[in-house]
């Protein structure tokens, strides 16, 4: 018999992630494509379809009243960014899943059929998301540091030549 491969939980266990705090997430493109952006004389400029990601991205406090974005960033193939949730409420309080899926779920799923819808394109995401508990200011700090400057990192790395 054919034995199966057992699949890595991707979220920390007993812990609800609904709790006030902060939240570095990145989300990935399938494959890695580059969808978002393009380098044009040593610089990076959102496409069409990055600005659809960002806008998207910028408007997460509109739809949720507990939750700001400290800190975010639209690569070619993958989006980083600190969420916060302020405080407990009803939003919060009684979650079968916690309001960081509900909120990656819900962006994913609109800057899909908004992609999708205007340019008709087969854009998919990788599966589920990269998550971790922002537990003190020094993190913080180096978490918001790297995705202020993980553009420079990108495009000095893309000079580097590739065997």
């Amino acid at each position: 018999m054919k034995k199966l491969n057992i699949r890595k939980k991707n979220r920390l266990q007993n812990y609800n992630y609904s709790t006030s705090g902060y939240y570095y997430i990145t989300i990935c493109t399938k494959n890695f494509f580059e969808y978002f952006c393009k380098i044009s004389n040593e610089q990076m400029r959102l496409n069409e379809l990055g600005k659809i990601a960002d806008s998207k991205c910028r408007e997460i406090p509109d739809h949720y009243n507990n939750i700001d974005i400290a800190e975010y960033k639209v690569m070619p193939n993958h989006i980083h960014m600190i969420i916060i949730i302020k405080e407990k409420n009803e939003d919060t309080e009684n979650r079968k899943i916690g309001l960081i899926s509900t909120i990656i779920k819900s962006l994913k799923g609109i800057i899909t059929k908004e992609i999708r819808r205007s340019y008709n394109t087969s854009f998919k995401w990788q599966r589920s998301f990269y998550d971790h508990i922002i537990r003190n200011e020094e993190s913080l700090y180096k978490i918001s540091t790297y995705i202020k400057y993980n553009e420079l990192k990108w495009l000095y790395e893309s000079k580097i030549p590739r065997n």
